[in-house]
C-alpha cells in the first residue's frame, strides 16, 4: 500500500532514489549519476472497492491507480474482481 511521502528529504527516501538510478544504470549503462529526490511525482494506490454489479448484486473489486502530482491526474492500471 502506498502512502504520501511526508518528507522527501528523509534518508530512506533518498536511498530509494539512489537505488532507482543505480538499477537503471545497470541496465542502460548511460552513466546517469544520482543527485537527490527532489519531488514526489508518482503515488500508487491499491484499493479494494465495494460496488454493485449491473444486476444489483454486491461485489468487491481490486483497482490499481497511479496519481501524478505534476499533472494532478489519475490513471487506472488495473481493475478486476477481488476474489
Amino acid at each position: 500500500m502506498a502512502h504520501p511521502i511526508p518528507d522527501i528529504n528523509d534518508p530512506h527516501i533518498q536511498e530509494v532514489g539512489r537505488f532507482a538510478v543505480t538499477e537503471h544504470v545497470k541496465e542502460a549503462n548511460d552513466g546517469i549519476k544520482f543527485k537527490k529526490v527532489s519531488d514526489k511525482v508518482l503515488t500508487m494506490y491499491t484499493l479494494v472497492i465495494d460496488a454493485s454489479k449491473s444486476d444489483g448484486k454486491d461485489a468487491q473489486y481490486k483497482a490499481v491507480v497511479y496519481e501524478r502530482s505534476w499533472w494532478k491526474g489519475l490513471t487506472l492500471l488495473s481493475f478486476r474482481p477481488a476474489n
